[in-house]
């Protein structure tokens, strides 16, 4: 069972800051934490800021961070690309067959990215909350404040 991914659009929530958990792939996290990343892209995105709580998939199953996101940037492949390619985080053309014949794409500028010390390990967070399951893309951890406060209070 999934937590509480959207009873809602996620283009409709649109308070001060979402905070979710956010899968992806460890060489991206690096590339951010080296400031080499300047961008997140996703197909489905909250409107507002967000603060990312990062959890790398398999082989790692840790949340090794956060990254502050700025308010989304909804765009075509064309103008999501452009954005793509004049960041520096890749060319024009892998951006645009990775969009493929989606017709809108978000595109977040990092603000800030924060390593834990020490991660959270996916066991961890399973002793602790029985029902979680890793997220596929993210899942909004506003909804689960319980979930929340423990990574906010195991990461100090």
């Amino acid at each position: 069972m999934q937590l509480l991914l959207f009873e809602q659009n996620p283009q409709e929530m649109d308070c001060n800051k979402v905070n979710i958990m956010l899968s992806l792939h460890d060489k991206y996290f690096k590339k951010m934490l080296a400031g080499t990343k300047k961008y997140e892209y996703r197909f489905n995105f909250p409107k507002g800021e967000v603060r990312a709580y990062i959890y790398i998939p398999k082989p790692v199953k840790a949340v090794k961070g956060y990254v502050d996101l700025e308010r989304s940037i909804e765009g075509t492949a064309e103008e999501i690309s452009s954005i793509y390619a004049n960041c520096g985080d890749g060319s024009y053309e892998s951006m645009f067959n990775y969009i493929g014949n989606n017709k809108i794409i978000y595109a977040m500028r990092i603000k800030q990215v924060i390593a834990f010390e020490k991660p959270i390990l996916y066991s961890t967070l399973k002793s602790a909350f029985p029902d979680f399951c890793a997220p596929q893309s993210y899942i909004i951890l506003d909804k689960n404040p319980a979930l929340l406060s423990y990574i906010k209070e195991t990461a100090l």
